[in-house]
């Protein structure tokens, strides 16, 4: 995707964070990178202000939280690279997607609709 298939998803999109920052979250829990991976629902940490293209590049980690379909939790912060399996952020601050969404949205971004 470049950045106006992008813009023509809304102000803020997933999509905006590209497939690799949704299977590193795989990989970080321990599923391998995997989109079959056991996840419910992905907080995503916003700023208030729509996904843009920088000058160096796009920022792709912003923070983090996860609950799998056993219903642990886990959240990671990018400046401390830690994972913590001890509870969610405020989640007043988060973007939230299902993960079968987002599994579905990059899964089939190449298909052709007939």
């Amino acid at each position: 995707m470049n950045t106006n298939d992008y813009l023509s998803l809304g102000e803020w999109h997933f999509a905006h964070l590209g497939e690799d920052y949704f299977l590193d979250i795989s990989r970080k829990i321990g599923y391998g990178g995997k989109w079959d991976a056991p996840i419910y629902l992905v907080y995503v940490g916003k700023k208030g202000v729509p996904y843009i293209e920088k000058k160096r590049g796009r920022n792709v980690n912003p923070n983090w939280c996860v609950i799998t379909k056993d219903g642990r939790e886990y959240k990671y912060k990018s400046n401390s690279s830690n994972i913590a399996e001890n509870g969610l952020w405020d989640k007043r601050n988060c973007h939230v997607f299902r993960w079968d969404e987002i599994k579905e949205f990059f899964e089939n971004r190449f298909k052709v609709i007939k």
